[in-house]
């Protein structure tokens, strides 16, 4: 997973973008061994939420660059453990930083809140924040990607 992530890197900075980069998190489950593969370039850190409502950030001892900083950087993976009823939520810095009337942003705290509450799956987690966010932020146009 990391030499893949080391090669989609190379390949972005021989594009000739000198001026952009992409934080980038990939993920692979392996349902054998019962465990998830993170290599993270630069992005918001996944959240890994235990059956128990327990809420782990996955971020690494050391976060990778974003893709296209380095062409030679050479990037780590991780991997966690899974039981049964846990589940990962990967988001963009969209639902954290979305700001409200009064510029005051919605949080990482308050997203792994909303990670953690009772629910009966995955789908509804995910329809829970987005209302929350939709309603923390009120009239106030998004301002990045969610």
């Amino acid at each position: 997973l990391d030499l893949a992530v080391n090669r989609i890197n190379a390949a972005f900075c021989r594009n000739g973008w000198e001026d952009r980069f992409v934080t980038f998190v990939m993920l692979v489950l392996d349902p054998q061994r019962h465990e998830i593969n993170i290599v993270n370039a630069g992005h918001m850190p996944p959240f890994l939420r235990r059956i128990d409502g327990r809420v782990i950030s996955l971020a690494p001892d050391e976060p990778g660059l974003p893709l296209g900083v380095c062409d030679d950087y050479s990037y780590t993976m991780t991997s966690h453990k899974l039981e049964s009823g846990d589940f990962v939520a990967i988001y963009t810095d969209g639902f954290s930083e979305a700001n409200n009337a009064q510029k005051e942003l919605y949080s990482i705290e308050r997203l792994e809140q909303r990670i953690g509450m009772k629910t009966q799956g995955v789908t509804e987690i995910g329809r829970s924040i987005l209302s929350d966010v939709r309603q923390f932020v009120g009239g106030t146009p998004q301002s990045d990607d969610m």
